[in-house]
Formats: structure tokens, C-alpha cells, sequence
């Protein structure tokens, strides 16, 4: 949920705000939710008995796609 609403606000800012055009906006999207992603997950890792969740970066891209293909719609 919170990756597709980064790849949402983060494209709607940077297209209808900033003026950039869509092909940039969605790749520059989905660098950062999919940093946002990387680095909540080394974070985690660097926390007293963490680790890094492979279901947590499943979810993450799962997140990323449907907001693209909310955009897309």
C-alpha cells in the first residue's frame, strides 16, 4: 500500500506540479519508491535481531505495479 501511494502522490506531484512530462515522471517514480523500499529494508536489517524481508520487497514491487497500472488506466 504505502509503495503505491509513493508511485501515485510522487508521479501526480512531479507531472501536474512540476510539469514533467509522463515518461519521466513514471521512471523517476518508481526510483523512489523503490528506494524508499531498499532503504526501509536496510534499516530494518541494521535493527537489534532484523533482517532483510524478501516478502517486504515482494510487496513493495507489487505496490509499484499497481500504482503504475493506476496511472496507466
Amino acid at each position: 500500500g504505502v509503495s503505491c501511494s509513493i508511485v501515485l502522490s510522487t508521479h501526480h506531484v512531479l507531472s501536474e506540479k512540476m510539469n514533467m512530462n509522463d515518461d519521466m515522471s513514471l521512471s523517476a517514480t518508481v526510483i523512489i519508491s523503490m528506494g524508499n523500499g531498499i532503504i526501509k529494508e536496510m534499516w530494518d536489517n541494521r535493527q537489534p535481531g532484523g533482517f532483510i524481508s524478501r516478502r517486504d520487497i515482494i510487496a513493495d514491487v507489487a505496490g509499484i505495479i499497481a500504482g503504475i497500472w493506476i496511472i496507466l488506466l
